[in-house]
């Protein structure tokens, strides 16, 4: 009798040990039940940092369209932006410049469509034969993006955003670069308080932080992008509209670390320079002697002071 009641027990015993792991594996699975993994773990926002592009290829403001990524770009170009040797006593606007600042939303008409057949259009619209739906009185051109200008400008702003016009072969973008010990601010947007000329424009402001070198401050335009060059043979030179607290090296860059600069003064608001290639001087760490035309790969603002704050924009560049 005794050994039949242990015999009971053990029985019971295991019985309750097995309901114990049944419960426990059910437990374990409805724990991990509808859990999204791999890429089901959330979606990519297009024209975010390091997600797709939009349509027409743009991103967020403060983003540039690279191989179909949205990346960063303030800060590109650095390396070759070693500060000039001349300095300025014009007066300094936009002293210790806040951290990168954002720019202002894309401007209306500035989406892009893909119609049927790779056709791009604005509005949705199809375009016939892939050609942009605009229709251009004579002297100007159609953009990639649907906009009627004059071929000669580079940019003239009419998005408000990060890409230059998009005609005559050209598709390049804005960036900006300092040395460590600036605070730098950048963005294509309407400027920021203290500066008079409130239309969109590439503007630039910094200051040193007291901690770290000051020898550059750049802000300019790739006329491709990366390092590829573009021929400006057949045009006299550039003409900039800018507003400026101190003197800036006005730059043509070209292939091989060519620096080729001539100084624009301070400005009481915005002022149009209109300078000629031949005013353009080979700069002191030109790495090329001669300005070749045919090798341009950047036109850029360079800093002729950091060690003081600056600010200033540009709302227009064009050839001439």
């Amino acid at each position: 009798m005794r050994s039949r009641t242990k015999k009971l027990l053990q029985s019971s015993i295991l019985m309750c040990l097995a309901n114990v792991l049944a419960s426990l594996a059910l437990v374990s699975c409805s724990s991990n039940a509808g859990k999204p993994t791999g890429s089901d773990a959330g979606d990519c926002p297009t024209g975010a940092e390091a997600c797709p592009c939009y349509g027409n290829k743009t991103c967020d403001v403060g983003l540039t369209c690279a191989s179909n990524l949205c990346v960063a770009l303030t800060g590109a170009g650095g390396s070759t932006g070693t500060g000039g040797s001349a300095s300025s006593t014009g007066g300094a606007t936009g002293a210790g410049g806040s951290a990168f600042s954002t720019g202002g939303a894309t401007g209306a008409g500035g989406s892009v469509s893909t119609g049927a057949g790779g056709a791009i259009s604005t509005g949705g619209a199809t375009g016939a034969g892939g050609s942009p739906s605009c229709s251009c009185q004579s002297g100007q051109q159609c953009t990639t993006d649907g906009h009627c200008t004059n071929p000669d400008v580079i940019d003239d702003f009419w998005d408000c955003n990060m890409l230059i016009d998009t005609v005559a072969g050209r598709m390049g973008n804005w960036y900006a670069a300092a040395d460590v010990g600036i605070n730098l601010s950048f963005a294509v947007s309407v400027p920021p308080s203290g500066f008079s000329d409130k239309a969109c424009g590439a503007w630039s402001t910094g200051g040193p932080t007291g901690n770290g070198t000051t020898n550059y401050g750049i802000m300019g335009c790739t006329l491709v992008g990366g390092a590829l060059p573009y021929s400006l043979m057949g045009h006299s030179g550039l003409t900039v509209n800018i507003e400026s607290g101190q003197s800036i090296g006005f730059v043509v860059k070209t292939s091989g670390n060519g620096y080729f600069q001539k100084t624009i003064g301070p400005t009481t608001g915005a002022q149009t320079y209109t300078v000629p290639f031949s005013e353009f001087a080979v700069r002191g760490d030109s790495q090329v002697g001669t300005l070749d035309l045919t090798q341009v790969t950047d036109i850029q603002f360079n800093v002729l002071d950091p060690t003081m704050g600056y600010g200033f924009a540009v709302h227009a560049l064009s050839l001439y």
